[in-house]
Formats: structure tokens, sequence, C-alpha cells
């Protein structure tokens, strides 16, 4: 719908500067009314315009913004239930791209990710990061991101 407000507003221009045009003599065989036409015709589509054009509300909880501390919360759930598991279920995690949706306090699908790396090979850390989107733009923009560190002794870092 925009881009034919976008054209019906650069054909309204058009038709004032060609009325004007008109109006003020540079085109010789026209006459004052019709540049007066097109003058009225231009005024009239920009009156147009303005009448079908809706005011934009702002948009609260939509889906390109995601509530970014319901978003925290299923993150620290998820990584306080990660915290529970031993060292070596974890590891298993390493190579396995794990998702699962749940539902947040307003009502929104929330996606969860999961996914364990080495943090240091050498020592044995694990790093398991968990992602939270709602599904909207911000699952490509930015997902709210939880981590964390286990020791191969089970300690967390």
């Amino acid at each position: 719908m925009k881009s034919k407000k976008a054209w019906l507003f650069l054909g309204a221009l058009l038709a004032i500067s060609v009325g004007v045009d008109f109006i003020s003599g540079y085109q010789h065989e026209h006459s004052i009314l019709e540049g007066i036409i097109f003058v009225f015709l231009g005024f009239f589509v920009l009156g147009i315009i303005i009448l079908i054009a809706k005011p934009t509300k702002p948009r609260n909880n939509s889906r390109d913004h995601m509530n970014e501390q319901i978003a925290y919360e299923v993150a620290r759930a998820e990584i306080g239930t990660l915290e529970q598991m031993s060292y070596m279920d974890l590891k298993k995690l390493m190579g396995h791209r794990q998702t699962k949706s749940v539902e947040g306090v307003d009502g929104k699908m929330y996606n969860i990710e999961i996914q364990a790396f080495w943090d240091n090979k050498s020592s044995g850390n694990l790093r398991v990061i968990v992602a939270v989107d709602d599904g909207g733009l911000s699952a490509f923009r930015r997902p709210h991101t939880e981590t964390l560190i286990m020791t191969p002794s089970g300690q967390l870092l």
C-alpha cells in the first residue's frame, strides 16, 4: 500500500508542477485555465492521500520486539536445569544442537536452543550456551543468550 501512496504523491506533485508551469506562461500553447485544473487535481490527490493515510500506532509486544525480561527468565530457568546435570551428561550434548519451545508468562512461545562446546579442551572445561528468542525478528538479530561453564570435576565457573 505504501508504494501506491508514493506513486500518488509523485503524480500529485507532477500535476501541481505542470499546472504552475501552465499558469506562469512557460507553456504558451496552454491556457491558464488548464494550469489551474492541473494544480487543483494535484492538490485534490494530495488531499486524498492525507485522508487515507492512517496514523501508525506504536506496537507493544509485537513480533519484532522480544520481551527481554521474559527471555532472560526462560534462559535462566534452562541454565538452572543444565547446572543440575553431571559433567558427563553435559558432554553428551556436544555436537548436538537441542531445540525446544516453552510458553512464557506473557503467553508467547519462546524457542530455546542449547549447544555445548569445549571452552578449553586442554582443561576439559565445557561451555553450554542457551539462546532464547520468540520467533520474531529477534531470532535473526540477537537472541538472548546465557552461558554456563563446567569443569570435569563438576564445578561451575
